[in-house]
């Protein structure tokens, strides 16, 4: 018999979640606060539907939840419809929403005399990673759960790596994102400059492999930007949220990071400019077109 499993929020990156879990043979239900989305992504991938989360607590074992940051987390696990109100019994929550991994450990405290055992698994690789199954997650959590939960996170990606336990594959995760998103930040700035010094993006592109300047980042980023492609990838709005949670913990651990401050600010000069729902290499834009 196919396990059921429960898929808490079908955006950009939770909807080609769901349907991989669906081409691996898994009963998948799915949930969103978006009513008209849920139903065109049901009949899309071939999930059946549920209202409210605490439906999916109620005939579910394992729901895996991907929304944009703790307050959704924490309604879709108690609010009052939420995955605490469905009485759950030997529940299994995996949250892939990069988020404080205090307000993690909150919901794991919290979500235990609630009837559910929770396991964070942020995920790495974007939109791209998660149409391709090639998803990477860093868990937080005990390790029997996670072996409760591989069969589904494998099901979604091609890496799991088990960082330690709750608050920590979340630390991990936004450790990653400081570099890469600063990162991607940097190279809309130096990428614009090259323009103006005449030189072509895909010039830049061939003569920079392999050399000092290049990245992961750099490989990923600079094809999208010579091809114009700036549409959902790891959206700018997303971004500039991680930075703020990073940057409030860095204020409370007495940590300065002068470099994610300055990232921060340019994506909030880019969602100013309306570029927030595009993807971070849009960054360039804010240098090859100034207002």
């Amino acid at each position: 018999m196919k396990q059921k499993v429960g898929f808490v929020g079908v955006g950009a990156i939770g909807r080609p979640m769901a349907r991989n879990l669906v081409r691996k043979g898994f009963d998948v239900v799915i949930c969103d606060i978006d009513g008209a989305r849920v139903k065109g992504v049901a009949a899309d991938i071939g999930a059946g539907v549920a209202a409210w989360p605490a439906d999916l607590a109620a005939e579910c074992r394992l729901i895996v939840i991907m929304v944009p940051d703790a307050p959704e987390v924490e309604a879709v696990c108690f609010g009052e419809r939420g995955i605490g109100a469905g009485e759950p019994q030997d529940l299994l929550v995996v949250n892939t929403t990069t988020m404080d991994p205090a307000r993690s450990r909150a919901v794991a405290e919290r979500g235990s005399r609630h009837g559910f055992r929770l396991l964070e698994a942020p995920v790495t690789r974007g939109v791209a990673g998660a149409e391709e199954g090639r998803l990477c997650f860093f868990v937080g959590g005990d390790a029997a759960d996670l072996e409760r939960a591989r069969p589904v996170l494998e099901a979604m990606g091609t890496d799991v790596r088990h960082v330690g336990g709750i608050g920590e594959g979340l630390a991990m995760k936004l450790v990653h994102n400081v570099i890469s998103i600063t990162t991607s930040t940097l190279l809309g700035e130096a990428i614009a400059l090259g323009s103006r010094w005449g030189l072509s993006k895909r010039q830049m592109l061939e003569c920079m492999k392999d050399c000092n300047a290049d990245s992961y980042q750099f490989r990923l980023k600079l094809p999208r930007m010579i091809a114009g492609d700036f549409g959902p990838g790891f959206a700018i709005d997303l971004a500039h949220k991680d930075l703020s949670i990073v940057l409030g913990i860095a204020g409370r651990l007495g940590t300065c990071l002068p470099l994610a401050a300055t990232a921060r600010e340019a994506l909030g000069a880019a969602r100013a400019r309306g570029l927030g729902g595009l993807d971070t290499c849009a960054t360039l834009l804010l240098y090859e077109r100034p207002e």
